[in-house]
Formats: structure tokens, C-alpha cells, sequence
């Protein structure tokens, strides 16, 4: 095989789903909110799947453990805020990985009305 050939091998974990103090009104920040994230990395992942050997694959339970840490241990107004964070360790923590596209969503945000989800998609790339 051509190691030269380009990949854009993706790994995807959906609807990951956590608790804290997140919201821009007062009351958000003291009762929590519960929190939900989809993120998909573009990759290579030709190795891996050659050799079926997880030290040569994206470890996605060292992933998850990255996007629980940011949304649990901090304290955001903003869905763009917790998405930002996590892109921005992830790109850090993982080499391989060349591209992030985070989704956040919080449930019946505080909008003055009837919404069931406010959703934040960005993509960064290394």
C-alpha cells in the first residue's frame, strides 16, 4: 500500500452526556446543566486497522476521559466555550488527530420560550 495516499479516517463518539454549572443565567450556574457532546476526529487510522492493535489506534476511553474533564471541572456561560476547550485539548493532548469537530447541546435552554436544544458545532483543525 501507498503510504503516501491520504486518509481521512474519522472516529466518532455521540451524545456523551455530562453535568455541571454551565449557563449565562443564574440559575443555569446554580443547579447545573446537563450537558451533551459529539465530537468526530479526522485521522489516520490505516494502522490500526492493519494490524488490529490498540497501541497503534486513537485510545477513544483516553478520549472520552479528555471531553469529561473539560466539561465537568469547568464552569461555562457558553456552549462555543465548552467547545472551544475541548477542541483546543484534544488537538493538544492527541497528535494523530489532524482535525475536531465538537458538538455541544444543552436541553430547554433559557430563551423565553419552547426550545428542546441549543447546539454549537465547530471544526478545528491542527
Amino acid at each position: 500500500m501507498d503510504d503516501r495516499l491520504m486518509t481521512h479516517d474519522h472516529l466518532r463518539l455521540l451524545n456523551m452526556t455530562f453535568y455541571g454549572p454551565h449557563g449565562v443565567h443564574p440559575h443555569e450556574r446554580e443547579l447545573g446543566r446537563t450537558i451533551s457532546v459529539d465530537i468526530d476526529l479526522t485521522l489516520d487510522a490505516r494502522k490500526a486497522g492493519e494490524t488490529d492493535d490498540l497501541s497503534c489506534a486513537l485510545d477513544y476511553s483516553q478520549v472520552y476521559i479528555v471531553v469529561k474533564e473539560v466539561t465537568e471541572k469547568g464552569s461555562y456561560k457558553l456552549l462555543e466555550a465548552i467547545a472551544e476547550n475541548i477542541a483546543k485539548r484534544l488537538l493538544q493532548t492527541f497528535s494523530q488527530v489532524t482535525e475536531a469537530m465538537i458538538r455541544v447541546r444543552k436541553r430547554e435552554p433559557s430563551v423565553g420560550g419552547w426550545v428542546e436544544l441549543a447546539e454549537i458545532e465547530i471544526t478545528r483543525t491542527r
